[in-house]
């Protein structure tokens, strides 16, 4: 792509294409798993809820931490698009097939609260196979067009989520709810790849080169790690809460998960848009480049306060009602939840700075202490306080892998700073209107 394509105007388009989705899909997913909770009840919703996160545990091996490396490479060697596209595309494949064998191992002699359900980790397992063509996405993200994702998105979460509607109200039958959810990740990965397809410029063709590709592994290893951390901390909250106390409690808890997380994506998709400016602005124009990663933190992190002034005010009403009154409990847990958005919104930013200074090892460091310590706090507090115990330990761990750490080393101390900055920003509103200004 030209350079002269890569700018904030465009990143700011490309942006509003992910945000129209999110919007547009946030509204769908709130409705379908309204639905879903109600007619299943806190139990079934809780086992749906708890192998989905299962299966997410697998997630990084198929991804190997290459998404952010991808767009990179993308930009930088346009003429091996097709080479970049075709190792990576193997290098997922087999990291799926690892990814799915220690699932349904770990599934069937380790995890006592998942052996009933291997059928329906099978099933999953199945259709998240094929996210393997998610690595398209950051194809699309590098060229700008990040329209066609939130098309493909948008249509199979309405079409799809339609088919659970309909099973959760006329059936209530699980085994057809994880057929469906299997159905939607196989529909996605094959848009994706029939995008890519149709795109693609016809001079380039799919290759593999090895080589090339052990080169990506080595540079990505502390990625692939990191992201095996974050998943641990993202989901084994809901794991542990359903083999220590049981799947109404991990339903109950679940309403408040999916009500926090349902924000996560919008930092991600802003940090994914201007990914392409930052890279370009490093090498060209340093001081733009700092001025527009503080600018970034900045504006999640005003995004975030937003976020939980809402919630605060209103989740005692909108979660029972919206949900039913076996949720009410879920309103207390989101209070506490919603709070990590503080922390989780600066991070997508932050893991992209990691990314462009080259110092991804970090991103292990800290996604692997806020694990370790997530895992040691549930196993402290979930006995003590149930599922009230497990969204302290993720607030916990999320301010100390997102934030806290980063103060440990000197060689992120600047973005700590940047950071502290954002969160000290009614004291300097001047510079943050400035700074919002410039991304405009």
């Amino acid at each position: 792509m030209n350079d002269n394509k890569i700018n904030s105007a465009n990143a700011i388009l490309n942006a509003v294409w992910l945000y129209g989705e999110k919007i547009a899909t946030m509204s769908m997913q709130l409705l379908i798993n309204v639905v879903i909770a109600r007619e299943f009840g806190p139990s079934d919703y809780g086992l749906f809820n708890m192998l989905l996160a299962f299966v997410a545990l697998f997630a990084p091996f198929i991804a190997l931490g290459l998404n952010a490396i991808v767009t990179r490479e993308l930009l930088t060697k346009p003429e091996l698009e097709g080479k970049i596209i075709g190792t990576v595309l193997f290098l997922r494949a087999f990291g799926m097939l690892i990814g799915s064998a220690a699932i349904l191992v770990l599934g069937s002699w380790l995890v006592d609260s998942i052996q009933p359900h291997l059928l329906f980790v099978f099933i999953l397992l199945l259709g998240n196979s094929f996210s393997v063509f998610l690595v398209l996405d950051h194809w699309l993200q590098s060229r700008m067009e990040s329209k066609f994702a939130a098309t493909i998105r948008t249509i199979s979460l309405a079409l799809f989520g339609a088919g659970k509607i309909v099973v959760a109200i006329w059936h209530q039958d699980l085994f057809l709810l994880f057929v469906i959810q299997a159905l939607e990740w196989i529909f996605v990965g094959v848009c994706f790849f029939g995008v890519y397809l149709k795109r693609r410029k016809s001079s380039q063709f799919l290759g593999i080169d090895l080589g090339y590709g052990f080169g990506l592994l080595k540079e990505s290893v502390w990625l692939i790690f990191s992201g095996i951390a974050a998943v641990i901390y993202l989901k084994i909250d809901q794991i542990m809460l359903g083999s220590m106390v049981g799947q109404e409690e991990v339903g109950v808890y679940s309403v408040a998960v999916k009500l926090s997380e349902i924000w996560y994506f919008f930092p991600i998709a802003l940090a994914a848009s201007f990914f392409p400016k930052l890279i370009k602005d490093k090498k060209t124009n340093p001081i733009m480049y700092e001025k527009m990663l503080q600018g970034l933190i900045d504006l999640v992190f005003v995004f975030s306060l937003i976020v939980v002034t809402f919630t605060l005010a209103f989740s005692w009403f909108f979660v029972p009602f919206i949900f039913g009154a076996e949720y009410q409990r879920s309103a207390s847990l989101l209070n506490i939840q919603i709070w990590a958005c503080c922390f989780v919104f600066m991070r997508a930013i932050t893991s992209k700075w990691l990314i462009a200074e080259s110092m991804v090892k970090f991103s292990l460091l800290s996604q692997g202490t806020g694990a370790i310590l997530n895992v040691v706090l549930n196993l402290y507090l979930i006995p003590l306080y149930q599922a009230e115990g497990a969204a302290w330990a993720t607030l916990l761990s999320y301010f100390f892998a997102s934030y806290l750490c980063f103060w440990i080393f000197p060689s992120t101390r600047t973005v700590a700073l940047k950071m502290t900055l954002a969160v000290v920003g009614i004291f300097r509103m001047k510079d943050f209107y400035y700074q919002l200004k410039k991304l405009r």
